[in-house]
């Protein structure tokens, strides 16, 4: 029987907060009881009426080492004043970005019959499926924090993939924006605006 993490046996004492599970267990019905990253302790109490042993079981969650802290978010720099985004030495700005992404996002991948669309919102509708399929990944991982024993250290497991989703979305976005039918969005504008539409800055640039 494999596991993704290990299944403990052990001896409970006093404050190891074990919880007894309702019920006894024939020998056969333990493995559908077990649980990867989580430890049991098994009592014999006494047989059944044919004769087979039966068990008490306890469980309780994993004890590991403590989840790791975040590490601290990276310094862009400082802007005191409120106003427009500030361009940061560190990453590029949007405008720059989203002519980075025209000039590289070639044709070469896509099939003969996708070439041969003429409709104009084509390219766009296609860079937003990319955006739907980045999107639906981050849910998965999210979900799959749900489900984890220790949400931090899941967490940090996930961060590289997590990065690279929301990295798809930041280009594809913009992607989106550059092959907007009969116009190009420039998406550094509408960012700025759609910033301060719903997170007007504050005196001393604070927001809300």
């Amino acid at each position: 029987m494999e596991h993704a993490q290990p299944i403990t046996i052990t001896s409970p004492t006093d404050d190891d907060d074990f919880v007894r599970l309702p019920g006894l267990f024939r020998r056969w019905e333990l493995e559908q009881v077990f649980e990867p990253g989580t430890d049991f302790h098994l009592e014999e109490a006494g047989n059944a009426s044919d004769g087979t042993p039966l068990f008490a079981v306890y469980r309780r969650d994993a004890i590991g080492p403590p989840d790791p802290v975040d590490p601290p978010l990276p310094d862009y720099g400082a802007d005191p004043a409120p106003g427009p985004l500030a361009a940061c030495a560190t990453i590029p700005t949007l405008d720059a970005l989203q002519r980075e992404v025209a000039a590289r996002w070639g044709s070469s991948a896509y099939g003969p019959a996708y070439l041969e669309r003429r409709d104009p919102q084509r390219d766009a509708h296609h860079a937003l499926l990319h955006v739907t399929k980045a999107t639906g990944r981050l849910a998965g991982l999210l979900d799959d924090l749900d489900h984890a024993p220790g949400v931090v250290h899941a967490a940090t497991i996930a961060r590289e993939d997590a990065a690279r989703y929301l990295g798809d979305l930041v280009i594809c976005a913009a992607r989106v924006a550059s092959e907007w039918p009969g116009a190009a969005i420039d998406l550094l504008a509408a960012v700025e605006a759609r910033l301060a539409e719903k997170l007007p800055a504050k005196a001393g640039g604070a927001t809300k």
